[in-house]
Order: C-alpha cells, then sequence, then structure tokens
C-alpha cells in the first residue's frame, strides 16, 4: 500500500498474516430522492497480493484501473463474479433521502456507522478512498469526533488512498456500485452473486 503520510496511518507496509484491513469507497446517486451507500469490504493481508491480482485480471487493455460507473452490464457481471469467488467479507451503510447539498451529511451519518460496524467486527485499521486533501481532512476529524463521542475506540488506525495506488480500493467501489443497483434500480442479480457476505445496514 502505497499511501502518504497521514494522521492516523496504519503502520508499517510489511506483510501482516494475522492483520485484517476494510477497504472503503461510496457510491452516490441524486436522482429520485437520492441514496449515498458506503461500503467496506475486509481483506486480510495475507491474501491481499493474490486479491490484487485476480482483480487487475478484470482489466482491458490499457485500463488501469476498474470502475463500477464506467462499465457496463456484462463488465459488471463479470467483475461481480470475481469478486464473490474471493470470498470476502463486506458491509454496506445507506443513507435515504440525500440531495447535492446534503451529500456530506449522509456520508458523515454513513461513515459514522461504518466505522462502528468494522470495529465490532474486530477490525482495526481502514483504508479510504481519497477524496483529495479538504474532503479527507472532512474525513479525518469525523474520525476523531467519533473517537471522542466514544462511537468508535481510538485505537482505530487509517489512511486515504487512490484508486490509482490501491487495487484492493476497487472491491467497495464494486460493492457500493453492487448494492446501490439493488436498492434504487431494484436490480438484485449482482447483489444475489455476492449472498450473504454482504450485510447491509441503514444509517439513523
Amino acid at each position: 500500500m502505497s499511501c502518504g503520510q497521514r494522521p492516523g496511518q496504519i503502520p508499517g507496509s510489511a506483510l501482516n498474516i494475522r492483520r485484517v484491513i476494510a477497504y472503503v469507497d461510496e457510491s452516490l446517486r441524486l436522482d429520485g430522492e437520492g441514496r449515498y451507500v458506503l461500503a467496506a469490504v475486509l481483506v486480510p493481508d495475507a491474501r491481499a497480493d493474490e486479491v490484487r491480482a485476480a482483480l487487475r485480471s478484470t482489466l482491458r487493455r490499457g485500463q488501469r484501473r476498474y470502475h463500477w460507473h464506467d462499465e457496463g452490464p456484462a463488465s459488471r457481471l463479470a467483475v461481480t463474479r470475481v469478486v464473490a469467488a474471493l470470498g470476502l467479507d463486506a458491509v454496506a451503510v445507506t443513507s435515504t433521502p440525500v440531495d447535492g447539498a446534503r451529500q456530506e451529511r449522509a456520508r458523515r451519518r454513513c461513515l459514522r456507522v461504518l466505522l462502528w460496524e468494522v470495529e465490532r467486527r474486530g477490525i482495526e485499521y481502514v483504508v479510504l478512498e481519497s477524496r483529495h486533501r479538504p474532503l479527507d481532512l472532512a474525513d479525518a476529524q469525523m474520525i476523531a469526533h467519533a473517537g471522542r463521542a466514544g462511537w468508535i475506540s481510538r485505537n482505530l488506525r487509517y489512511a486515504f488512498c487512490r484508486p490509482s495506488e490501491e487495487p484492493l480500493l476497487w472491491l467497495p467501489d464494486i460493492v457500493s456500485g453492487v448494492v446501490m443497483r439493488a436498492l434504487v434500480d431494484r436490480e438484485s442479480r449482482y447483489l444475489d452473486l455476492l449472498g450473504a457476505r454482504v450485510a447491509t445496514v441503514t444509517a439513523p
């Protein structure tokens, strides 16, 4: 994982066979009532290289990263089958209604719940997709506030990375897209492939 140094960054880059990291990304739809989905996929360090290789195998020639929003039905179905075969656990937190002026509020609600869900699964390390410095700082402030308020423990460690640097961030992009398709478009064939591996939670 080639992330820049950040407050709360996950310590060390060496493989830790016992460590599991939650990789986090979002999906947002503003049509209709609007919906926000924030997903985390749990990846054991010991399987990180295997999972990266499986994800890279889905890329077309010249494609640098996978992005659910840019793909068509056939590509989405193929990559969902790859993710399903990996057998990784995931949790998705969703919030609705959402409009363009309140999407950061929806993210904060979802992030607080998602971090609690991640921690109760015994995870102490989180990697969030970087949304650039001002928004990363807002997330860092939210995490610090959640720790002070006792919503999560202060032991949580986190980092921000770009999906061009860390293919494991493609996983929550895919899962959040899968959940969004099921909830908003009533298209459940992708989520059916992932089955019980994905827990879906509604943020209050």
